[in-house]
């Protein structure tokens, strides 16, 4: 058994000092909470934080707040209030731009915690407070409150947390989630001992089918493997109807994700053979299937759409609609950027040749990795303003090039691997969600007057730099200027 962190050991303390001044404490407890080991400063607010949202943020004490460390029994996460309920967006017109939010949930699994191995994505110790850049004792804090979610470290397979991340999604404008994965979707133990995070969320969330959904097709495994998860793929879509929709030339094609086509071919035909015909017969089965649904046929967000994705055109008669959906970051025209900040202003959506036609362009609320996550996103700085920046610049280049009218974000919940993402954090508060529903609103930002005064001594956190930014950066590409305005609208918040 693991020893307590001398965090744990001194909060243990308080609580014996709390216990003889109950009465003072029940009347506190707001103090009370900045005061436990991992509850988040509220120094660390950003002005923005302090904006009121037009839709509902009581969902009660946030989980896991004590900075536990798993150490054999499952941890006690506590209790969230019951969602309020979501209502599902209209139809979307010829002139809406749906928006898909990528979603991965990681943390707090029972999943994680059955599987051998380290449990630190179960209990959240990335995020902790007292998590150091590297594994010497005296190496530098990390803490980033950016990370630090306003619904504390969470239950990822609890009902009510999912369903007022979803709440809040869809208040936000969001059509649909999606979630990627490269070995596929699958439903393999559900129903079993261990809860999975997706049965959780499409069979029992308050607020599930208030979003639609985008199911991952495999693209490893071999080709029996994948065959076997697409039919559970399709059978899950039969059960909840509320998949996404793709919408074409009077067609509706039910919309999956696929995180390779390039390794999808690979496993069907080899990449010698660039005919591909074995991986097209499997797409025409796909596609058949969901005919079989009511639907015309299947349309694949590929990350990596490759060979096929250039001769998408050729497989529209088989009820195929391939688009190119990268969202790898590179979207700019070829500098070196050591900022979040110098990225977003160096926006490029005209330098990259597959912008230029059938892509469903990508969005990013933050681009840098935490210690000690092995991805190498290192731009510092993320703001909800520079992400609205990027969702005009989207907007508009979707609108002038008659691309595909839906746009992704990355990310909901990648705390580690990417950073702040559209719900609710303890720096930015519930600045990323706005920042996306006024978007989408049509709803200029809130003027510099209507933010609370700004501490000086606190610009740099304020303005969205980690207190402790490492000095190596993954090199970007460099920029261009603002965005023009966009002459058509967003799917409705309605």
């Amino acid at each position: 058994m693991r020893s307590l962190p001398v965090s744990a050991i001194t909060t243990f303390r308080h609580l014996l000092t709390i216990t003889a001044l109950l009465p003072l404490v029940l009347a506190s407890v707001v103090e009370l909470r900045s005061t436990a080991a991992c509850a988040p400063d509220p120094s660390d607010r950003a002005p923005w934080a302090e904006l009121d949202p037009p839709y509902r943020t009581d969902f009660g004490t946030p989980q896991h707040e004590n900075c536990a460390v798993h150490s054999g029994a499952p941890l006690d996460f506590g209790e969230l209030t019951e969602p309020p309920t979501a209502e599902r967006a209209a139809t979307s017109t010829a002139d809406d731009i749906d928006v898909i939010a990528h979603w991965y949930n990681d943390f707090g699994l029972d999943s994680t915690l059955a599987s051998p191995g380290w449990n630190g994505w179960y209990d959240w110790q990335w995020n902790f407070p007292t998590n150091r850049d590297g594994d010497d004792p005296g190496s530098e804090l990390r803490y980033d409150p950016a990370r630090h979610p306003a619904l504390g470290f969470y239950k990822g397979d609890d009902p009510r947390a999912l369903g007022w991340i979803a709440y809040w999604l869809r208040s936000a404008g969001v059509r649909a989630v999606s979630f990627p994965q490269e070995a596929g979707f699958t439903t393999d133990g559900w129903g079993g001992p261990t809860r999975d995070w997706l049965e959780q969320y499409l069979e029992h969330t308050p607020n599930s089918d208030a979003l639609d959904y985008v199911l991952p097709i495999g693209t490893r495994g071999g080709p029996a493997e994948i065959e076997r998860r697409a039919v559970q793929l399709v059978d899950t879509v039969r059960d909840h109807p509320h998949v996404s929709v793709f919408a074409e030339d009077g067609k509706r094609y039910a919309t999956v994700n696929a995180w390779d086509l390039e390794s999808l071919r690979g496993q069907f035909d080899g990449y010698a053979n660039l005919n591909a015909p074995k991986t097209v017969a499997f797409l025409r089965s796909v596609a058949s299937s969901f005919r079989g649904l009511g639907y015309d046929g299947v349309a694949v967000l590929a990350r990596r759409s490759g060979v096929l994705g250039q001769r998408w055109t050729q497989f529209v008669p088989d009820g195929i609609r391939i688009i190119g959906s990268t969202y790898d970051g590179l979207y700019d025209d070829g500098g070196t950027h050591e900022t979040y900040a110098d990225y977003t202003e160096g926006i490029d959506y005209d330098s990259i040749p597959a912008l230029q036609e059938n892509a469903a362009i990508g969005t990013f609320t933050a681009l840098e990795t935490t210690f000690p996550h092995p991805s190498g996103y290192r731009l510092a700085g993320s703001t909800p303003q520079l992400f609205r920046k990027q969702l005009d610049r989207a907007r508009a280049h979707i609108d002038e090039h008659g691309l595909p009218r839906v746009m992704t974000v990355y990310n909901v919940s990648e705390w580690a691997e990417g950073g702040p993402g559209l719900i609710p954090n303890a720096r930015d508060g519930f600045g990323y969600l706005e920042a996306l529903r006024r978007a989408i609103a049509g709803e200029p930002e809130p003027a510099a007057s209507a933010l609370p005064a700004r501490d000086p001594d606190r610009a740099d956190t304020d303005a969205g730099t980690p207190r402790n930014p490492t000095a190596d950066r993954r090199t970007r590409r460099h920029g261009t200027g603002p965005a023009p305005t966009s002459r058509r609208r967003w799917v409705a918040l309605r």
